[in-house]
């Protein structure tokens, strides 16, 4: 069966489901089928799973957070409400699913087979990196030099107020994300002893500092990323081993998660995971009851002009209307989110909501074509980048990676528009410019390694 035919039986059997949206099964087949689709696209292209695993993962995550919050009373405390079923779950699978198949379609159309050749890494891409590595290790000698949080028994927002407040630290741990993406690709550019030793100090800093999840799992990422040439030509058993024992770990980082909260916090380890599943499916819950799921031109502007008005800060958006902020609004008791925000805090999983709140199901399908097809090109380029060894585009392709995981899960797009992406996209464009005739390197499946 083509891939084409697989795409549109799927996507046929998801909008049957969003028209019997009030039956509770036909959530149930929405999620088997995005659920089986996903597991065909990692069949079908060796690369997808080591390429968009952390996307994977957030639609995932959404989609079993709206399960929980439709299938299960489960109060939600962000929202101060009772959850119960309101057929929501079919549509957000199918804009979800939308997404996924634009990037293996666009896998296929753009994804052709390049030459096998050596990574290259030059004298400039080995200065960015030892200037990174010299960050890490100011940051290491900043915060070992502090007892780490499991010891004094905070969690990681308590630590950073607590310990290692400065401007600098705080911009470095911002920053480390996307940084780690040169760490790793130096170990491929010639510095494998520096790079691996990076690697582990970062490792080292996460530990000390109480984080659980989020900075390993970005870590994991992307180190998949970096090597995805080499994951994706091992014979597929190997492959099959490797995707197997990478979800593995994912789940180990998940229990930890769990083991630490239920030591430390003020509940159960099994509560803090059903609570924290919730969450990730709740704004989209809530939305959807709220919301009558016409376009709204008004709406349209009003995001829009959020996005170039944004408040710079978390706490500087107390009273926005768009993005994650409105629906916190929109949702939640005011007192309650200009509490949240105060403390430079926010929920999560609301660019769907927010899209489906202004544009209905057009808006949320047109957010889910746009965001993948970026999504893909960001993602090969920084393929590009990190096999030619153009360090300074690693650091600004994977930058933007970053930032377009947010504004896919926050609806916030200001940072897209700030001055440091408004400089990254002239470089880019400008460093292809003055490549275009002795250099051509399209945004291709990234070739194997020899």
């Amino acid at each position: 069966m083509s891939q084409q035919v697989v795409t549109a039986l799927s996507g046929f059997a998801l909008i049957i489901c969003c028209l019997a949206n009030d039956s509770k099964l036909s959530g149930v087949i929405s999620v088997a089928v995005v659920a089986i689709y996903a597991v065909y696209a990692i069949r079908k292209q060796r690369d997808y799973f080591f390429l968009y695993a952390a996307l994977l993962f957030a639609v995932f995550a959404n989609i079993i957070g709206c399960a929980v919050a439709e299938y299960f009373p489960v109060y939600l405390s962000e929202i101060r409400a009772y959850s119960s079923f309101c057929g929501s779950l079919p549509l957000l699978v199918l804009s979800r699913w939308a997404f996924l198949a634009v990037l293996l379609h666009f896998g296929d159309c753009f994804g052709r087979k390049a030459p096998i050749q050596e990574w290259m890494g030059d004298s400039a891409s080995r200065v960015v990196a030892m200037v990174v590595l010299a960050a890490l290790l100011f940051m290491l000698v900043m915060t070992v030099r502090n007892p780490p949080s499991f010891v004094v028994g905070m969690d990681r927002f308590a630590y950073a107020s607590a310990f290692n407040n400065s401007s600098v630290y705080r911009m470095l741990t911002n920053a480390m994300p996307y940084l780690i993406f040169v760490i790793i690709a130096a170990t491929r550019w010639g510095m494998k002893l520096l790079g691996w030793a990076g690697v582990v100090a970062w490792a080292i800093i996460l530990v000390w500092t109480g984080t659980k999840f989020g900075g390993f799992f970005n870590l994991v990422c992307a180190f998949m990323i970096v090597y995805c040439d080499r994951l994706s030509c091992l014979r597929e058993g190997a492959a099959r081993v490797l995707s197997v024992l990478i979800i593995v770990v994912m789940a180990g980082l998940i229990a930890v998660s769990a083991i630490v909260y239920g030591t430390y916090g003020t509940g159960t380890g099994a509560d803090f995971l059903f609570a924290r599943t919730a969450q990730q499916g709740q704004i989209w819950w809530a939305t959807y009851e709220k919301a009558d799921g016409a376009f709204r031109l008004d709406r349209v502007e009003g995001e829009i002009l959020g996005a170039v008005n944004d408040g710079g800060s978390i706490a500087g958006n107390k009273g926005s209307t768009h993005g994650i902020y409105g629906m916190m609004y929109l949702n939640a008791p005011t007192d309650l989110v200009d509490g949240k925000l105060a403390q430079g805090s926010r929920y999560t999983e609301g660019g769907y909501a927010a899209m489906y709140y202004s544009g209905g199901l057009t808006g949320v399908l047109l957010f889910s074509l746009a965001m993948s097809g970026i999504f893909f090109f960001v993602i090969r380029g920084l393929g590009v980048a990190l096999k030619r060894g153009r360090a300074i585009e690693v650091v600004m392709l994977a930058r933007l990676f970053i930032v377009l995981q947010t504004a896919l899960s926050m609806g916030t797009f200001a940072d897209l528009i700030d001055p440091v992406s408004l400089g990254s996209y002239a470089y880019l464009i400008f460093s292809s410019f003055l490549r275009a005739r002795g250099d051509r390197p399209c945004f291709l499946r990234m070739p194997c390694a020899s």
